[in-house]
């Protein structure tokens, strides 16, 4: 054990069986995406892994993404992601969620990413357990913007 500990106000972000823990300073807004929703989606254009909606009410398009479990993106958006949040980064973009918690005040042992494991790539830094005994990882969704970025 390092002895070091993660303190703080943190968002975890679930997708599948992923959990990602990220700031929650860079989140902005969060919202419900309904089965009507859902289904208006439709592909930006042909090998694009990003999906827009147009909004009736002021006919304005949302951008809708999501994260498979291996940390890529989708290229549909999976049934079970009903949960959307934005990111202070990119707030044109709504990331769909299977679960968003928000932790506030969590202190928690922090475990650095082994070596054989570890990137300069990868948003990933470390893994926590949290109080539910399952773990997260600890992931700057800035870092993570950037690695999706360079890895499609």
């Amino acid at each position: 054990m390092n002895g070091k500990r993660l303190r703080g106000n943190y968002v975890l972000l679930r997708a599948g069986s992923l959990r990602l823990l990220a700031p929650q300073e860079n989140m902005g807004s969060i919202g419900y995406l309904s089965d009507k929703d859902t289904a208006a989606l439709h592909c930006l254009g042909d090998g694009e892994q990003l999906l827009a909606a147009i909004d009736n009410a002021d006919n304005q398009q949302a951008v809708f993404a999501a994260l498979s479990e291996q940390l890529d993106l989708t290229d549909a958006i999976p049934r079970n992601r009903y949960v959307m949040t934005t990111h202070k980064k990119t707030a044109e973009i709504c990331w769909c969620w299977s679960e968003v918690l928000l932790l506030n005040g969590i202190d928690v042992p922090l475990t650095p990413m082994p070596a054989l494991l570890r990137s300069a790539a990868s948003p990933i830094s470390a893994v926590v357990t949290l109080t539910d005994g399952k773990q997260a990882f600890v992931c700057d969704f800035g870092h993570l913007l950037d690695y999706l970025t360079r890895s499609a």
